[in-house]
């Protein structure tokens, strides 16, 4: 998978595409996406429904605890993937923070 979003907006500070072209050219970037993409296939193999940005996070936080899954780089990673390998599905209460949300969905190619 090639991730082409950026990671930075044009209105972030320079310090922010500094980052992002780290996070990039490291391939942790890639790497965490594909933990994200990995962890879909998995709920969704199980029957799992659909589930919030703050749901992903907290199994992915689960999975791999230690290495920062919060909410934060759980959206930025969904965005990477957002109409490549995922796409936002219905809105529902988030068993995490308890409002109302977006889910993300696999999408799935025949």
């Amino acid at each position: 998978m090639i991730i082409e979003t950026p990671a930075a907006r044009n209105t972030d500070p320079s310090t922010s595409h500094l980052a992002a072209d780290a996070i990039t050219k490291s391939g942790k970037r890639m790497k965490d996406a594909d933990k994200v993409l990995a962890f879909l296939i998995n709920e969704d193999y199980k029957g799992v429904d659909p589930m919030t940005w703050a749901e992903i996070a907290k199994g992915l936080q689960d999975i791999y605890p230690g290495e920062g899954w919060d909410n934060y780089k759980a959206i930025k990673r969904l965005n990477d993937l957002k109409n490549i390998n995922v796409q936002h599905g219905s809105k529902r209460k988030c068993g995490v923070g308890g409002r109302l949300c977006v889910t993300w969905e696999l999408i799935i190619r025949e």
